[in-house]
C-alpha cells in the first residue's frame, strides 16, 4: 500500500500546473520502509519519466528533462523564450512558493520521508542558458 501510495504522489508530483500524467513502474518489490529502497523506487520513477520526455505544457514552456542527482531530484523546462523579466521570475517564484503549490510538493515531500530530496524547477531558455531555478526542500514544510 505503501509503494502505490508513494507512485501515485511521484506521479503527482512529475507534473506542472496540477495537471496529472500517467506513469508505470516496475513491479518489483520494494521495502519503502528502507531509504535505499525508497531511492531507487525514485530513481526508478524518474528513469521512466524521462523516456517520455519531452513534453508539451503549454504555448511556452516544455518539461525537456528529469534527473535524480544525490539527493537532488531536478525537472528542467524549457521555455520558448530567449530571457524572462524579473518581475517573471518574480511571478514564477510566488506561484511556487503559494500555500496550494507548496502543500502539493510538500506532499510528495512527506511521502518520500526517509529521503532527505531538494526538488529543483529549473527554467531554461532556447539556447540553454538557465533563466530561473526554484528550489524546495523538507524544512519548507511545516
Amino acid at each position: 500500500m505503501k509503494k502505490i501510495k508513494l507512485f501515485f504522489m511521484l506521479c503527482v508530483f512529475f507534473q506542472l500546473c496540477s495537471c496529472a500524467e500517467k506513469s508505470l513502474i516496475n513491479s518489483s518489490e520494494v521495502d519503502v520502509n528502507k531509504s535505499e529502497d525508497e531511492y531507487n523506487l525514485v530513481k526508478e520513477s524518474v528513469y521512466e519519466k524521462k523516456s517520455t520526455l519531452p513534453i508539451k505544457v503549454d504555448n511556452y514552456t516544455t518539461w525537456v528533462d528529469f534527473n535524480l542527482v544525490d539527493n537532488k531530484l531536478i525537472y528542467v523546462y524549457r521555455i520558448s523564450s530567449e530571457t524572462i523579466s524579473e518581475k517573471q521570475k518574480l511571478e514564477m517564484k510566488k506561484y511556487y512558493y503559494s500555500k496550494p503549490k507548496i502543500e502539493e510538493i510538500c506532499s510528495s515531500i512527506n511521502v518520500l520521508s526517509n529521503l532527505d530530496l531538494v526538488y529543483i524547477y529549473k527554467y531554461i531558455n532556447l539556447k540553454d542558458q538557465e533563466l530561473v531555478s526554484i528550489d524546495f526542500d523538507k524544512n519548507m514544510c511545516i
